[in-house]
């Protein structure tokens, strides 16, 4: 969260928005639905229910900021560079730190990852 929030200003509105849009976002969709997956359709409906709304939310968010990202914003060859090195300086910090919920927490093992 750190590293989107460092964007500052509205020289840096493509960074900023590639880190919600392209980065953020995707995982927050991934943890819900890894989460809603080991849910019981017995024991759990209140959860099947909360995790389906903040799901709904984030579909609806990545949407709408996909349509004003590149649509509106990235429009030239230097602004798709932007975007795609800050993208990339993102992934890189989500894999190092394990994602968006810690090394192990969406059930893969945790790895020890070295950034350059």
């Amino acid at each position: 969260m750190d590293a989107v929030a460092r964007a500052r200003g509205a020289e840096h509105t493509i960074e900023k928005l590639v880190g919600v849009y392209r980065v953020l976002i995707p995982r927050f969709i991934a943890a819900y639905t890894y989460h809603l997956n080991g849910t019981s359709r017995i024991t759990d409906a209140p959860t099947i229910r909360s995790l389906s709304f903040a799901l709904q939310d984030e579909f609806e968010d990545w949407r709408d900021g996909e349509m004003l990202h590149p649509v509106r914003l990235v429009d030239t060859p230097e602004k798709v560079e932007r975007a795609s090195r800050r993208q990339e300086e993102l992934e890189k910090l989500a894999l190092a730190s394990g994602g968006i919920a810690g090394p192990g927490s969406l059930g893969e093992p945790a790895q020890e990852v070295s950034v350059a």
